[in-house]
């Protein structure tokens, strides 16, 4: 399974021992070493030893954590451990944890959070915290994608996140650049520069603190961490005065720590993380149905980083792969020692979302492509490469080699097909069902692949968006779903069908008022005070109903198309 078990501290001080799993992965049992005392002296050994020896209890046959217990009890001023609630003397008897609907993590009692609110992605919005010393408020807001815009915590400052660039209470605190950071000194900017090891962990930030021209590099942090992300404490704290507390949140993984009210998460784009527990406190966004949707980086975090909270990034060789690139090198890997991806469930063309990208300090930009499954071969590919592994059924196509039927051999997603169908009508068009004489003559650059077009028909039929024309004045207005008349569909049945379909969808001028619904439409969507008609149009037999608007005399906007059988 690739667990991790063990993690040995070259002195046997800040080791991680005895973790156990159940069969979906959620931690049973974990041990940690490190100081015992407020302020430990490196020479004194007496002042390292077993930290926390954690107990997991889960709900009955679930994935849900109701209650961690540690069996050892170190003076409160001891920071960066696991802390028991029950006053921190005797182990608690009650559950420490409740979730809502969604499976989110509503209260946390060793933390003394009462209640966390989310929003329609599952993000928290506010945290509220009243116990374990602690009183106040988190709130977060974020962009209509989730990319987190603010934070304020209720007994410190506001945070502000413009791109790269983060603001504490309205002034400008630093930006990010390829190497670090970029902090503002005055009237000037300094570079901080940072070394970070293969998961992408921040190790130690440095500057030039010399004043001529003669450089004076000194560390002004350093890190190291636990497997699961809990930083070592005790020792390596904030080295320097010349510190910038607000860029020094940003550690494990190079995502933010809030420490703020003793709420100790890291604050991933996707939901948050606490490294205590080694567990997610929100499900995974990218499910995998042989382990749990909480556990941290496959239970492997020397091998996996997830700094986006969606799923795991393999680091090797110095190089970050993430998303695509991993399922790639996966893939690879696995058809490698005679394995498969293949996915026996999936149609052909199903798409599936993948993180393509992960930006730096508060970008907060997770990139998502679309994969298609390629039943033919059992792989996943992005969208180019998808649609390219066509062409050549679709050159055979137009040129009358095979007859489009032959996609029905297929079990298609009603998208692919009909863009299929829609590039078949266009190589039709070119070709003229011809197998070219002079194929040393042919021009195969007139036969582009428009998936923004093609899509854009496909939008049209299923959700009542006619795409843009390339007709003067006429554009879509984006009205709803598609309105189905008597018997009439959406999909084109052959290739004649296609053709007409995208001749009048390009052209739809060519079309007639219907004299019986000349007086308009009833339907509030295409209502007959704002112009809209029912047109027809005829194309050797294939039937097409559609909606325009008319202003003036002038076809102004087209909806609704479909194919009247």
């Amino acid at each position: 399974m690739k667990r991790i078990k063990t993690a040995m501290d070259n002195l046997d001080r800040y080791s991680l021992s005895n973790v156990s799993y159940d069969k979906n992965g959620n931690i049973l049992s974990l041990t940690r070493k490190g100081h015992i005392v407020a302020n430990p002296v490196s020479t004194n050994s007496t002042h390292f030893d077993t930290m926390d020896n954690l107990t997991y209890t889960y709900q009955a046959n679930s994935n849900k954590l109701l209650k961690v217990s540690d069996a050892i009890v170190t003076p409160s001023a001891v920071q960066g451990e696991f802390k028991d609630d029950h006053n921190q003397t005797t182990p608690d008897p009650t559950n420490d944890y409740t979730y809502d609907a969604n499976g989110n993590m509503k209260t946390d009692t060793n933390k003394g959070i009462t209640n966390i609110n989310y929003n329609h992605l599952n993000l928290p919005v506010q945290i509220s915290i009243n116990g374990m010393g602690q009183t106040g408020t988190i709130t977060y807001i974020y962009d209509a994608t989730g990319v987190k815009m603010r934070k304020t915590v209720s007994t410190g400052a506001t945070t502000d996140y413009a791109g790269n660039y983060i603001y504490e209470n309205g002034t400008l605190k630093f930006f990010s650049h390829p190497e670090g950071y970029v902090e503002p000194d005055g009237t000037n900017f300094d570079y901080v520069y940072q070394y970070k090891d293969h998961l992408g962990n921040i190790r130690i930030n440095y500057k030039d603190i010399s004043t001529t021209s003669t450089p004076i590099l000194e560390i002004i942090e350093e890190n190291n961490y636990y497997p699961f992300g809990l930083k070592h404490r005790g020792y390596n704290e904030n080295i320097s005065g010349n510190t910038n507390s607000l860029a020094q949140k940003f550690k494990y993984n190079g995502i933010e720590l809030e420490e703020s009210l003793g709420v100790n998460l890291y604050e991933m784009p996707f939901r948050q993380y606490d490294p205590a527990i080694a567990r997610w406190t929100s499900i995974d966004p990218v499910t995998h149905f042989s382990q749990s949707t909480y556990n941290g980086f496959d239970n492997n975090p020397v091998f996996w980083a997830d700094p986006s909270g969606a799923d795991v990034e393999q680091i090797t060789g110095g190089s970050r792969f993430t998303g695509i690139d991993a399922q790639n090198l996966y893939t690879d890997l696995v058809n490698s020692m005679g394995g498969s991806t293949a996915c026996d469930d999936c149609k052909e063309g199903t798409t599936r979302q993948v993180g393509k990208a992960v930006c730096g300090y508060g970008e907060g930009c997770i990139v998502y492509e679309t994969e298609y499954y390629n039943s033919r071969d059992g792989k996943w590919l992005n969208e180019a490469d998808y649609y390219e592994s066509w062409r050549t059924t679709i050159r055979a196509i137009g040129q009358g080699a095979i007859d489009v039927s032959f996609l029905d051999t297929y079990e298609l997603t009603d998208e692919v097909k009909l863009i299929l169908y829609l590039w078949a009508a266009q190589a039709y068009n070119y070709y003229g069902g011809k197998v070219p004489i002079a194929l040393g003559n042919l021009n195969e650059s007139n036969i582009f692949f428009d998936i923004f077009a093609f899509r854009g028909v496909y939008t049209s039929l299923t959700r009542g968006i006619a795409r843009n024309a390339t007709k003067d004045g006429l554009k879509p207005l984006m009205l709803g779903s598609t309105a189905k008349e008597g018997v009439s569909r959406v999909n084109p049945k052959n290739l004649n069908e296609a053709l007409a379909l995208e001749e009048i969808m390009n052209n739809p001028t060519l079309g007639r008022v219907m004299d019986r619904l000349k007086k308009g439409m009833t339907d509030d969507r295409w209502h007959k005070k704002d112009g809209w008609v029912k047109m027809s149009w005829n194309n050797g037999g294939v039937e097409i109903h559609y909606l325009g608007q008319w202003k003036n005399g002038v076809l102004k906007a087209v909806d609704d198309f479909k194919i009247i059988d």
